[in-house]
């Protein structure tokens, strides 16, 4: 547990990396922090599962990251609040953002200086004291959809669930913006939950992660003609969730053409 800020907080290490478990190790020691270790993300499935939970995980990614993810998503459902840091190798734009996407707090690139990991240690433990006093109970935890959770323990997320909650009874497009990884999709979907149109579907389109042709059909659907003359329609996310909901994400990487028949859609409400 957290005790007195930070003393006494129990870290739970995974790594086979001599460099980054001596880096710990030392920041550990000068800190009269409690630390464990394992030497994979297998092992360290096992042992969270059989014993208490540390109060922060710090995981040094391998070179293929798919099984560090795969322990995210699962750590993600098993213990919604527990801080996540992440060491790689390379700096990897797109496994930053995926990993942050997933719930990591923090993620470093080695070599990682001892003063830079204490810094972020301190600063996620820092982060859970408030809650760490406060038990937790199954109020402040809502599911909002598949691995996405909204924990309303702290001052500061209850006041943006109070946000959300004043925002769902409008029926204005709403803008969420934040650093990747503090939440935005799970506020989308709360919003989305609170509101008259949580009956009704809800959609997420990744505007930085499509060519635009491939986009703009997402979000508006088309029709084609085949070889054989019959018509082939797809309808697009803005119709399909006409009275739900759409999270356009990343809307900023939207090519300026789309960003005109956005516009005019938000306009006459119309497309």
């Amino acid at each position: 547990m957290v005790e007195n800020g930070m003393t006494s907080a129990r870290l739970f290490v995974v790594s086979r990396d001599c460099a980054v478990l001596r880096s710990v190790w030392s920041v550990g020691e000068s800190n009269n922090w409690r630390l464990e270790i394992a030497a994979s993300v297998w092992e360290a499935m096992d042992k969270l599962q059989a014993a208490a939970m540390p109060d922060l995980l710090l995981m040094d990614l391998p070179k293929e990251a798919t099984d560090g993810l795969q322990v995210l998503r699962w750590l993600r459902r098993f213990r919604p609040t527990l801080p996540i840091i992440l060491i790689d190798r390379t700096h990897d734009i797109e496994r930053k953002r995926e990993s942050l996407r997933m719930g990591a707090c923090d993620y470093l690139v080695t070599p990682v200086e001892d003063r830079q990991l204490a810094a972020s240690i301190e600063r996620n433990l820092s982060s859970i004291c408030e809650v760490a006093e406060a038990e937790i109970t199954s109020d402040d935890v809502e599911p909002v959809g598949k691995n996405h959770f909204f924990i309303g323990t702290s001052t500061v997320m209850r006041k943006l669930r109070s946000q959300l909650d004043v925002l769902a009874e409008s029926d204005a497009p709403v803008l969420i913006s934040g650093e990747p990884g503090s939440g935005k999709e799970t506020a989308a979907r709360l919003l989305h939950q609170l509101s008259v149109r949580s009956a009704f579907p809800f959609a997420k389109v990744n505007c930085a992660a499509l060519p635009e042709e491939l986009l703009e059909r997402e979000i508006f659907g088309y029709e084609a003609i085949g070889a054989n003359g019959v018509r082939k329609t797809k309808r697009g996310k803005l119709e399909l969730c006409a009275r739900g909901a759409i999270l356009l994400d990343e809307i900023t990487e939207l090519p300026l053409g789309l960003q005109a028949k956005l516009l005019e859609v938000l306009r006459s409400n119309r497309f």
